[in-house]
């Protein structure tokens, strides 16, 4: 069994070690220390703490294992494993960040000692660096375009709402051709067309920032298919299409539901 330890030791990726608490002192490190901090296994053995543990992730293990020994006292080996992410000092003065989790085992002579694992997660740590920030990015540019897209939202809202005014004052003159007011009603059904886009542009803006809000009111489903038929027959006669619009009998007259969320153009 020993041999066996031994030799997992020896080849695993990660860092086996053992601690004495009560010498303050490793007793062993697998050969894969070298590749985690840069010193030997027989380096490491005979190197003070300082050297490649940094003061506040020594005072957060040295706590950690104090609390340990005073709250379990002889029923160590039954206590939970404990895990940490802590920074090391390399050799060559670079901080390397990693997760260590320990455990207390008794060794052949009945010594307790401490058993820990300790992996590299530098690379792991510095891609969730690279995640939060691009998450804090997107979001500065989602409320970016939410700005944006108010703004601009309200900027075409303006003229539109003349045209539509003035469309609708046209209409009441009485010296008008049948085919001119023929050309207000598609101007003013593409006018408020275009207001029902805007809206929804704005209504995206506010999905995104938690704003918006689920209006229900009666709808006249037979109307509103009659306004999507009056809006775009237009169009597809310029295509030399036949645009046809039925509803089936027994569809409700009215339902209640938000128009401009029920009817997207």
């Amino acid at each position: 069994m020993a041999c066996s330890c031994l030799l997992i030791a020896e080849n695993t990726t990660d860092v086996i070690w053992l601690y004495d608490p009560f010498k303050s002192q490793f007793t062993f490190f697998s050969p894969s220390i070298e590749k985690l901090i840069g010193y030997s296994a027989a380096e490491a053995l005979n190197l003070p703490l300082s050297t490649f543990l940094k003061p506040d992730s020594m005072q957060h293990v040295k706590t950690a294992l104090d609390y340990m020994l005073h709250e379990w006292q002889g029923e160590l080996t039954n206590a939970p494993h404990w895990t940490a992410e802590i920074d090391l000092i390399h050799r060559d003065g670079q901080i390397v960040q990693a997760e260590i989790v320990t455990s207390f085992v008794r060794d052949e002579e009945g010594q307790l000692m401490v058993l820990g694992v300790a992996r590299d997660i530098t690379a792991r740590k510095q891609t969730e660096i690279e995640l939060r920030l691009a998450r804090q990015q997107a979001e500065s540019a989602n409320r970016a375009k939410s700005a944006f897209l108010a703004n601009v939202s309200h900027e075409l809202r303006t003229p539109l709402h003349a045209v539509l005014g003035f469309a609708q004052l046209m209409s009441r003159d009485d010296n008008l051709t049948a085919t001119q007011h023929e050309y207000l009603a598609i101007i003013n059904r593409n006018s408020e067309h275009l207001l029902h886009l805007i809206n929804e542009v704005l209504d995206l803006a506010k999905i995104e920032s938690g704003r918006y809000t689920y209006t229900p009111n009666p709808l006249d489903v037979r109307r509103l298919l009659a306004d999507l038929h009056a809006l775009f027959s237009p169009q597809a006669e310029a295509k030399q299409l036949q645009l046809i619009v039925t509803c089936e009998e027994q569809v409700p007259p009215m339902i209640v539901s938000d128009e401009p969320r029920f009817a997207i153009f």
